[in-house]
């Protein structure tokens, strides 16, 4: 099918400027109501007799718009259009003119798209793009996805496509600089009023979420108790090795505002009376923005022409404000009934000999729509559908008429499809590709959830499909990178302790390589050093700890989180022991003698150092026995 595009002269839009200014100067001159337009091709078949322009809201803004849609029929070349409008008396308008050129265009359809970064391999050798659903929109956005492992400095990317014929485009080249930015962490912030106090001596600044904007906002916020005036607000922020930033500083402008109270408010149309003999506006939500608008429902009565409408309002010192007015319009709309509408097809057959169309809803906006349904058995080719309706009076509308295109489509059997992921292992040789419903959208996608054992890194999917008849399509590829997520995990040397007891956390992690670099969390905040140990001695009761990992070919979804530890701290207390014998008092010598403690405050471990005359014995028990005791 042939397509064609339009290229207006300038004397064709002072044209249609003159048919839309034209009836704005009439206007203040009489009233011109239009009631039928047409337009003709080159030959003028004489008033009367051209193509008419149905304008259905009474607008023939739409109508002027639609003549230049429905010239797609038109042959290539140099042609002149031509419009006219008759009033209400039956007068034709002269004819507007314009020349217009249509051109046919060529149906370019691409096959294939490749790109390159720095060193061109040649044609075809290039990294594919693949177009899944047929536009290469994607697969140019894909492109630049796709480079985030360039290194840094400049680089020139190209890209070119081949179409149907195999003839490849030259190549399109671009520059682009990798640079690689420094992430900087702020610790502390703070902010301070007019008078600039030393650095970390001003109203500090808590971002509890880690985001100091949130910060900035609050800050914002709590300047509310300013006085009246203008002020400085400067604000510094400090990183983690104490280096402050240069001081961030604005002038701002604090207002005192007056509160107005309204009690009244009233309105008028066109006479303005005496101040407050005006029709009252109420509001009951002690609102006036409902009370105009109601106003504005309530002048639904006013006669057709042009009116003033007033309104003002009055404070509690009974001081009236100065009238606000607005000039508004009334129309007088007709009613248009319809009771019929028909189309037909290429032939125009006599008013009421059309195709029936029926409104079961009394709306033939949906008859419209079935119009077009029913169009599914036209034969290949251009055609002309016409629509015309016909009032209450019987009187019928002139014909819309709008041309179609029907093409035939070629059905395309798929009887295999195979993919591959890096090398080519030849036509029927890839990984089969099952598709049990009968479509390749779902074994598209399982191909591309299935990659067996491909390492980390950059690799090409392939698919084909062969048709009924043997014919392998061209493989389409896409660019694929495949990551590994690290994984990490924590373990404390105690997670119940006394206050002032040292716990280290140690770190495990399993990574594809790279090296690894830790960040301990307590409660959200970062602390610590970049090691896969952690030690704490003043931590309190309820504090968590994590860990993030984050390595050179981490996953995707960034730096990985372990597990949390949460340690409970119990007060510090005096431990206290007492012993006793059994059998108690004096003994005779060679008599065995058991001893017992019993602790307080001694944990849930307590562990036992017996002494006899300030020597170590015994076991770590709570009872010793001794029978070689002597006196004293």
């Amino acid at each position: 099918m042939k397509q064609h595009t339009f290229l207006y002269s300038t004397r064709w839009w002072l044209l249609l400027s003159l048919v839309f200014l034209l009836p704005l100067w009439l206007n203040a001159q009489r009233t011109v109501h239009i009631t039928h337009g047409e337009c003709f091709v080159d030959t003028d078949p004489g008033a009367g007799n051209a193509m008419p322009l149905l304008a259905e809201d009474g607008n023939f803004n739409d109508a002027f718009e639609k003549v230049i849609t429905s010239l797609t029929g038109i042959s290539a070349g140099n042609h002149s259009i031509g419009i006219r409008v008759k009033d209400a008396e039956n007068h034709w308008s002269p004819v507007f003119r314009s020349t217009l050129s249509v051109m046919n265009l060529r149906t370019i359809q691409l096959s294939q798209a490749e790109y390159f970064i720095d060193n061109d391999p040649g044609e075809g050798s290039a990294s594919p793009m693949i177009a899944f659903d047929n536009n290469f929109n994607e697969a140019f956005e894909k492109v630049a996805a796709s480079l985030s492992n360039l290194g840094q400095g400049n680089h020139t990317i190209g890209i070119r496509v081949k179409d149907v014929e195999n003839h490849w485009s030259p190549a399109f080249k671009s520059a682009i600089t990798v640079i690689n930015l420094r992430t900087i962490q702020l610790n502390q912030a703070e902010y301070y009023m007019d008078v600039n106090p030393a650095q970390g001596s001003g109203s500090p600044m808590l971002a509890f979420n880690n985001n100091f904007s949130d910060a900035f906002e609050t800050v914002t916020a709590s300047l509310s108790n300013l006085t009246a005036g203008n002020h400085v607000i400067g604000i510094r922020v400090k990183d983690p090795e104490n280096h402050w930033s240069p001081d961030f500083k604005s002038a701002i402008s604090v207002m005192s505002l007056r509160t107005i109270k309204l009690n009244q408010a009233e309105y008028y149309v066109d006479v303005n009376p005496a101040q407050g003999s005006g029709s009252p506006m109420l509001a009951f939500n002690n609102n006036f923005s409902d009370a105009f608008e109601t106003v504005t429902a309530t002048l639904s009565n006013l006669s057709a022409g042009n009116h003033v409408i007033g309104i003002r309002v009055m404070d509690a010192e009974n001081h009236w404000s100065p009238d606000f007015k607005s000039a508004i319009s009334v129309m007088s709309l007709r009613t248009i009934k319809l009771n019929q509408a028909e189309y037909y097809v290429d032939v125009n057959p006599a008013q009421g000999s059309g195709s029936l169309m029926l409104a079961f809803n009394n709306n033939f906006s949906e008859a419209f729509e079935t119009v077009t349904a029913t169009l599914s058995n036209l034969s290949a080719g251009n055609h002309v559908i016409g629509i015309r309706v016909m009032d209450a009076e019987n009187h019928w509308s002139p014909d819309f008429k709008s041309a179609i295109s029907v093409m035939s489509l070629r059905t395309i059997k798929l009887n295999q499809a195979e993919y591959y992921w890096d090398a080519d292992p030849g036509q029927g040789n890839g990984t089969p590709m099952i598709a049990f419903d009968g479509t390749y959208n779902d074994a598209y996608e399982n191909s591309t959830a299935t990659i067996p054992g491909a390492p980390p890194g950059v690799h090409k999917l392939s698919m084909r499909v062969k048709d009924e008849e043997g014919n392998w399509s061209p493989p389409f590829s896409q660019a694929v990178v495949v990551s590994w997520c690290d994984t990490i995990h924590i373990n404390a040397s105690a997670t119940s302790i006394c206050s002032g007891t040292n716990i280290t956390f140690t770190a495990s992690y399993s990574s594809l390589g790279g090296t690894p670099s830790f960040q301990w969390k307590l409660n959200g905040a970062s602390v610590g050093g970049n090691t896969s140990a952690y030690s704490n001695n003043s931590l309190a009761n309820g504090d968590v700890v994590t860990c993030q990992l984050t390595t050179q070919f981490g996953c995707l979804a960034g730096p990985q989180t372990s597990n949390s530890i949460a340690v409970v701290v119990g007060p510090s207390t005096t431990p206290t022991i007492t012993i006793s014998p059994n059998p108690s008092g004096a003994i005779c010598s060679g008599t065995s003698v058991t001893f017992t403690a019993t602790p307080t405050n001694g944990g849930t471990t307590p562990a036992y150092q017996w002494k006899v005359n300030g020597a170590n014995t015994g076991a770590n028990s709570p009872a010793f026995t001794s029978a070689s005791l002597v006196n004293g």
